[in-house]
C-alpha cells in the first residue's frame, strides 16, 4: 500500500508540477531571475515532499503550489507594469568593466571575483581582458561584453559588402513525417516537396531526419541512414 501511495502522489505532484510550469511560462535557465529561481525551486521542493512525504496533506501542498505559481504570475504581471516593481524583484545591471577600467566596487557588489570574471570573458571569446571596454553583469547572472574598437570583428557594411536577405526556414520533415502546416505556412505543398527532393537527387521524406525549407524555395534536406565516420577520425 505504501508503494501504491507513494506512487499516486508522485504522479499527481508531477502532472501538477507539470501544469503550474505551463501556466506560469517558460523561460531558459540562463533567462531566469533570482527571484523566478528561488520560486521554481520552492515549488520544486513542495512537490518532492508531497510525493515521498505520507504526513504531507495532498490538498494543503496542491495549494501551496498553487499559492507560488499564482504569485509568480502577479510579480509578472507587476514586473511588466511597473519599472520600480522591475527593479525591486529582477534588480539593476551593474557595470564591472568601464572604458577598459574594471570596476571593483561593483564586482564586490555582486560577489565576483577577478577569475568569475576572466572565465566569463573566455566563455565570450575573450582570453585578453584588455579587449573589453565593457563588461555589464546582468540581472539573469549573465555578463555582457562590448569589446574595444581594434578588437571586435569588422562589419559587413564597414567591409563595403552588399549583403544577401537572410531566408528563414520552417522545419517540414521531422523524422520522416511530413509537417504539412508548416508547408502551407511558407506557401508550399507534399507535391512541391516531393518533386523538389526527387529533382535534387534525395530520397522520399519518409527516409529524412529533417528537412527544412524557405518561402523563396530553397530546402536543405538531411537523410536518417548516414553511415557513421571512423571513431579514430580525430584521434
Amino acid at each position: 500500500m505504501a508503494f501504491i501511495s507513494i506512487l499516486a502522489r508522485s504522479v499527481f505532484s508531477f502532472v501538477l508540477l507539470l501544469i503550474l510550469s505551463k501556466i506560469t511560462g517558460k523561460r531558459q535557465i540562463s533567462q531566469l531571475t533570482f527571484y523566478d529561481y528561488t520560486t521554481a525551486v520552492t515549488i520544486g521542493s513542495i512537490a518532492a515532499a508531497l510525493a515521498v512525504e505520507e504526513e504531507v496533506d495532498v490538498l494543503f501542498a496542491a495549494v501551496a503550489m498553487a499559492i507560488y505559481a499564482f504569485l509568480t504570475l502577479f510579480v509578472g504581471f507587476l514586473t511588466d507594469k511597473s519599472i520600480v516593481a522591475r527593479r525591486f524583484f529582477t534588480g539593476t545591471p551593474s557595470i564591472l568593466i568601464m572604458n577598459g577600467k574594471i570596476i571593483r566596487a561593483n564586482m564586490k557588489k555582486n560577489r565576483i571575483d577577478i577569475n568569475d570574471l576572466m572565465t566569463m570573458a573566455r566563455e565570450q571569446g575573450y582570453f585578453d581582458i584588455n579587449q573589453i571596454r565593457f563588461a555589464v553583469f546582468e540581472t539573469n547572472g549573465s555578463v555582457s561584453f562590448m569589446p574595444r574598437d581594434d578588437a571586435r570583428p569588422a562589419t559587413i557594411a564597414e567591409l563595403g559588402i552588399q549583403p544577401q536577405e537572410t531566408q528563414i526556414f520552417s522545419n517540414v520533415v521531422i523524422d520522416g513525417k511530413v509537417l504539412e502546416k508548416n508547408l502551407k505556412a511558407i506557401g508550399k505543398d507534399v507535391k512541391w516537396l516531393e518533386n523538389t527532393l526527387k529533382s535534387d537527387g534525395l530520397p522520399s521524406a519518409e527516409n529524412m531526419i529533417l528537412v527544412t525549407a524557405s518561402r523563396e524555395g530553397e530546402l536543405h534536406a538531411y537523410q536518417k541512414n548516414v553511415i557513421p565516420p571512423d571513431e579514430n577520425l580525430f584521434l
